[in-house]
């Protein structure tokens, strides 16, 4: 296996498709070496089977994990774009009582929140059509999810804009009592 991976597994069951991936590997390269070695024509048949059957059961394995892999990744994604979304709230609330003007920030987060709400449903709706087996639909679901993540990201970008544009100190809202630099 190679070395410095930085996201390495986390949970039993991503250690355990880990090792399934390099069983995999390693079958392949053993099947490759067979393939190579092989001296007649019935051998390399046999051969080219094994690799093909291996390959087969490799892409049977990586479609049946991929979908659960990529939820959950996508649910860790929204989840942190809700935390978000709460802080950016918060920030809202203190820079109002602040006296600061907010009428340009408000409709941003607004956006960013409505694209992180809708993100959501679309995503849960592609987690039960998928469990419901209508895959096909789960799919389009879940392209929406992402492009409303997408465009999240986007209004999410223009906040950070504005608050530089205007000049606004956002860690200044941590404390109770910091100022609002202007």
């Amino acid at each position: 296996g190679k070395e410095g991976y930085s996201n390495v597994p986390a949970t039993e069951e991503e250690k355990s498709i880990a090792a399934q991936a390099m069983e995999f590997e390693a079958d392949i390269k053993s099947a490759l070496k067979e393939l190579g070695s092989a001296t007649t024509k019935d051998a390399y048949k046999a051969a080219l089977k094994n690799l093909k059957d291996i390959i087969k059961r490799a892409r049977d394995f990586v479609q049946s994990v991929s979908p659960k892999m990529l939820s959950d990744k996508f649910g860790g994604i929204l989840e942190k774009a809700e935390q978000l979304s709460t802080k950016l709230d918060k920030t809202l609330a203190k820079l109002a009582e602040k006296g600061k003007d907010t009428s340009s920030i408000k409709p941003l987060i607004d956006t960013f929140n409505q694209k992180i709400a809708e993100s959501k449903k679309s995503f849960e709706s592609a987690k039960s059509k998928y469990a419901s087996g209508m895959k096909e639909e789960s799919k389009s679901d879940m392209r929406k999810a992402y492009n409303l993540l997408k465009e999240a990201h986007e209004a999410l970008k223009q906040i950070h804009q504005t608050f530089k544009n205007e000049k606004i100190d956002v860690s200044s809202t941590k404390g109770e009592d910091a100022a609002v630099s202007t």
